[in-house]
């Protein structure tokens, strides 16, 4: 392409057409959709309507588990809240610098999880608790993120029913596994796929709705600093270069993963604009230099901290242990599902015109489909922020389908559209379904009586009264020794840290929980007390969820060297040596 036509799409051309698209869409708006920005209205419904709807399943379960079980706080990952409620109560007494408070060793503040720590802050001075402001933060995380979403549209077209249809599938594209798995069903084949777009967020948005606050808003962040930095390239004003590298900030404070993303895409991109261009544009290469300057930072402390393990113990609490290997290809294929096809049939279409936003989704589809396989820890981090730029493309060859499936055709054709449409349907938005439809059953299914409520995203009701008189009684510098499910709910509570808590923040976690079920499975004889005094352990829990394979032993507290300090509702809180 000659340098007249990128300075063509770069330039003022792009703007006037984007001018002649909003005054059309304004022409044949009503009064109410003048109320808010051109093609805006309909995403503004859909984000509230869908953080609202995520956010019933959580109020409907937490009803029908009243007086029986704690919500963890969300479906997805829900063992995790834990590690960022206990950071907010960290910021709430001041901290800026946390510990892991998940596992037992000594070590020394890092800085981690500054989204949560800084919400903690805010919180407090709001006069809310942490468990209430962190279900605020994701009714907020979700509006923001797919809102976030509608704007970085206009990085491909100007027009509001693509940017539309761009958003629709974004939101609502899924994967394949639901209708996969009605195949396996008919036919007896086993496919061996993982169903990754149920359960993983880098795979799809929707499920984010179901996700840790800072996911979305990490999401939302990464979308909006790179719409900020391709819009840089034909900016005439310094604006967008600056609110690129302030989201990129706020992006590593947030979600400090998605650096490596932004870097890499943004310098990429700034070569490639570099070589369609064949001269050089400065607007866009400070933009680039800005971006990366940015995030040096951060992303310098997070490899150094956690991937070199420049510090020996969060090297392997958030380094080493935090493995998150990328599926294999046909998982991967599966997981994007129709989206990917479609964007294999949009990309020729998408490409016709080189402007700075779709040079950038295209690069950083290329940089990310290899960066998922790089020989490293954190490899499908590196799928974050895929799926929407998928459907960036995708977006392009959606409408020419529907026309050939709609189109008036003989009656053998028109018997087999509502098949066709059907399968359509099912194939994009099949897994988004499935997922709404577990959201809603779950929340059903938490007023079902008994040890059902001991589940991933239930804790037993009896433990938030023990975990805050705990809470009042013991120090920062206590270890607690319990269940790793029950540990995991106490760093809610305690400024303490529990001896076993999470598969991720706990040091050596296989053999911490073995070791506490072999503590629990006899009577409190030499060996386990010298393995409490050896461990430091100031306090031991026996809870519900410790019952269940407690030796018979613990039943009449008969335990030579643990005092009994706390009974209530079937919860004992045991000091170790005099109370």
């Amino acid at each position: 392409m000659a340098s007249t036509d990128i300075a063509r799409v770069m330039g003022p051309a792009v703007g006037r057409e984007r001018q002649r698209a909003d005054a059309a869409a304004r022409a044949g708006t009503s009064r109410l959709d003048r109320l808010v920005p051109a093609g805006w209205l309909l995403p503004i419904v859909v984000a509230l309507a869908m953080a609202l709807f995520a956010e019933s399943a959580y109020l409907l379960a937490e009803r029908r588990a009243d007086g029986q079980g704690i919500f963890a706080g969300q479906l997805w990952a829900s063992h995790d809240v834990a590690q960022y409620v206990a950071a907010m109560n960290d910021g709430a007494r001041g901290a800026w610098l946390i510990r892991d408070r998940l596992t037992a060793e000594e070590h020394v503040p890092a800085f981690i999880y500054g989204f949560y720590v800084l919400l903690g802050k805010v919180v407090h001075a709001l006069g809310i608790d942490a468990d209430a402001g962190y279900r605020l933060a994701g009714v907020i995380g979700r509006v923001f993120m797919l809102l976030a979403v509608y704007r970085t549209t206009s990085l491909v077209s100007p027009t509001a029913w693509r940017r539309q249809v761009a958003f629709g599938l974004t939101v609502l594209g899924g994967g394949l596994i639901s209708l996969l798995t009605l195949l396996q069903v008919v036919t007896g084949l086993d496919l061996g796929l993982l169903g990754s777009d149920l359960n993983e967020p880098e795979f799809g948005t929707f499920i984010l709705l179901f996700a840790s606050p800072h996911l979305m808003v990490g999401l939302g962040l990464l979308l909006l600093a790179a719409h900020a930095y391709a819009r840089a390239w034909r900016s005439r004003h310094a604006w967008d270069a600056v609110a690129a590298a302030s989201l990129t900030v706020a992006l590593g404070v947030v979600n400090s993963y998605s650096l490596a993303t932004l870097c890499a895409v943004v310098s990429i991109h700034a070569l490639v604009m570099t070589a369609l261009a064949r001269r050089l544009v400065w607007r866009g290469l400070i933009a680039a230099g800005l971006v990366n300057l940015a995030a040096l930072p951060i992303l310098a402390y997070g490899v150094l901290t956690f991937v070199l393990g420049a510090d020996p113990f969060w090297g392997v609490a958030y380094g080493k242990q935090n493995v998150t290997p990328t599926p294999t290809l046909a998982n991967v294929a599966a997981a994007f599902g129709l989206v990917l096809v479609l964007a294999v049939a949009g990309v020729r279409s998408f490409g016709r015109r080189a402007t700075s936003g779709r040079v950038l989704v295209l690069v950083w589809i290329a940089a990310m489909a290899l960066m998922m396989y790089l020989p490293v820890g954190v490899q499908r981090r590196f799928a974050f922020g895929l799926q929407p730029m998928l459907a960036l493309v995708a977006a392009f060859a959606l409408p020419p389908l529907w026309r050939f499936i709609s189109a008036p055709r003989p009656r053998p054709w028109t018997l087999a559209r509502p098949i066709l449409i059907l399968l359509l349907f099912q194939a994009l938005v099949g897994s988004s379904a499935v997922l709404a439809a577990v959201a809603v059953s779950q929340a059903l299914d938490a007023g079902t009586p008994g040890p059902g409520l001991v589940r991933q995203d239930f804790y037993p009701a009896s433990l938030r009264p023990a975990a805050r008189w705990l809470a009042e009684q013991s120090g920062p510098e206590d270890v607690v020794l319990a269940q790793p499910k029950t540990g995991n709910y106490l760093v809610r509570e305690i400024a303490g840290r529990v001896y076993v808590g999470h598969w991720s923040a706990t040091v050596d976690y296989e053999q911490k929980r073995r070791e506490v079920a072999w503590f629990f499975a006899g009577p409190l004889d030499p060996e386990r007390q010298a393995f409490l005094a050896a461990r430091g352990i100031r306090y031991v829990v026996l809870g519900p969820i410790e019952r269940m394979t407690a030796s018979p032993a613990w039943t009449g507290f008969e335990q030579a060297g643990l005092v009994p300090i706390y009974d209530v509702d079937g919860v004992v809180i045991f000091a170790v040596g005099p109370a």
